[in-house]
């Protein structure tokens, strides 16, 4: 008995190295291999929710948790299976319960925590998220990535000064780390202090960190008789601004001199996703793909023209383009600043968001467009759901501005204070997913009460759908 009990272990072991090597057809074959008993029924269940999780089948994944959670709702490994699966589908709501759960089960893991924390971050529950980073910190003492994120919370909150001299402080410390290195450079990018020149030192830095693989260099051919295969490469095709951006281009395609490709990074997914899989001719994800088997997959598809939409933000695969997927490479949308990669061919951009004067600090080529770089296709299908205008106040004047807080820094401020003061009357509508939550409203109101601008000239709403946005600016 005891021997079965061994060779059942080593074949749990052989089919969770399978799946972690991606063998995913023979950790597929031995999991039907193993004894069809009750006790096994839990790790059989587990088994499979893992090998889907892997493959990227988020629906079967689940349902395989949910009966194993049915058979012991004590074991936190399951609880920490579904958390992946809602963190991925973006069921955040329903991962933070999960996550509870297992926190509850074991109060001292700092990793549930963690996710916690990085859930709370998706739901910009920022006040909440900042007290449990200093919880974890004091009793992980200043763990590193719970750190990292408490700088990536601050920016959130309005504070990038601070949050990028904690991230400076641990780029000293982990030279090496490129996660962190690329969350500096995004923070720099937004920091009104940051000179071109220190941006571009930091960026070349983060790009030298990206791993090179030996990959055969790739020759510029003009397609012969045949469409131009673009690619375009991104995390963002969901609910989010770079999508917004996109959907008009993809619409307006010459579709008899391209063919479109989209390359997913991430796996989260949700309905504009389904969306933007039936606008391109092809869809790939590279998830759950590592590097050189994603630069071997899309090199193989022969795409003549590959362009970045993520830049150094969340969810990029500038790898991919160090090593170069094709033979002309271009960034574009998702930042604003240079990649400070040598394979980075082109930017596309305008005389706004990259003046002639800073081409010397880019890496790439200047692509400008005449008039504006982005281009952003009228939401028709939402404007007739919209609330009519009201009329305007003779006595008031409404400015607004509806960004991330992370772009509210002290000049912002002095400069909309000074604009209040001169015209009498007038309040300054502030909207963003952060100010969500009531601690962060406070924070915010006491930076202006500090300008000695009373409350009620400055209101703070929360949002939560475009829709929500689109109403607010009318």
């Amino acid at each position: 008995m005891a021997n079965h009990s061994h060779l059942v272990k080593i074949a749990i072991d052989t089919i969770e190295t399978a799946i972690t090597n991606d063998d995913l057809a023979t950790a597929s074959k031995l999991i039907n291999q193993l004894p069809n008993t009750i006790p096994l029924e839990l790790e059989v269940h587990r088994l499979h929710a893992e090998l889907h999780l892997k493959a990227n089948n988020l629906l079967e994944a689940e349902k395989h948790i949910n009966t194993a959670i049915l058979l012991d709702d004590t074991n936190t490994k399951l609880y920490e299976l579904k958390f992946r699966v809602l963190k991925q589908t973006s069921k955040y709501d329903e991962a933070l319960k999960v996550i509870n759960s297992a926190i509850a089960l074991t109060p001292s893991c700092i990793t549930f925590k963690l996710s916690k924390a990085q859930i709370l971050h998706e739901l910009n529950r920022l006040g909440e998220g900042i007290k449990l980073i200093k919880e974890i910190n004091s009793l992980a003492d200043n763990h590193l990535y719970a750190t990292a994120l408490e700088a990536s919370f601050l920016k959130l909150v309005g504070e990038n000064y601070q949050s990028i001299e904690i991230l400076e402080h641990l780029c000293i410390k982990q030279p090496n780390n490129l996660s962190l290195k690329t969350t500096l450079c995004l923070s720099l990018l937004n920091h009104h202090l940051t000179t071109n020149s220190q941006l571009k030192v930091v960026t070349q830095e983060a790009s030298r960190l990206l791993p090179l693989f030996p990959v055969s260099p790739i020759i510029r051919k003009k397609p012969q008789n045949r469409t131009i295969k673009l690619a375009y490469v991104s995390g963002d095709f969901k609910e989010h601004p770079v999508a917004y951006f996109l959907e008009g281009v993809l619409e307006n395609h010459d579709r008899s001199k391209f063919e479109i490709y989209l390359i997913s990074t991430v796996s989260e997914q949700d309905r504009r996703t389904i969306i933007y899989k039936k606008k391109a001719d092809h869809w790939i994800s590279i998830s759950n793909t590592n590097d050189p088997d994603a630069i071997e997959a899309i090199r193989a598809e022969h795409i003549d023209i590959a362009i970045d939409l993520s830049g150094w933000t969340r969810g990029n695969r500038l790898a991919l383009f160090e090593n170069r997927i094709a033979p002309i490479q271009i960034t574009w949308i998702g930042y604003s600043g240079s990649t400070g990669l040598k394979n980075m061919d082109y930017i596309i951009c305008d005389n706004n968001v990259l003046p002639v004067e800073n081409e010397k600090h880019f890496s790439e080529t200047p692509i400008r467009m005449p008039n504006c770089y982005l281009s952003l296709k009228s939401p028709h299908n939402l404007l007739p759901k919209l609330p009519e205008r009201p009329h305007p106040k003779p006595d008031r004047i409404v400015f607004g501005s509806f960004n991330t807080l992370a772009k509210l820094n002290p000049e912002v401020i002095n400069a909309y204070t000074e604009i209040l003061e001169k015209v009498n009357g007038s309040i300054l509508v502030l909207r963003s997913q952060q100010l969500n939550d009531t601690s962060v409203k406070n924070h915010i109101l006491k930076k202006f009460e500090f300008k000695n601008l009373h409350p009620s000239r400055i209101l703070l709403e929360g949002n939560k759908t475009r829709k929500g946005m689109l109403a607010a600016y009318r």
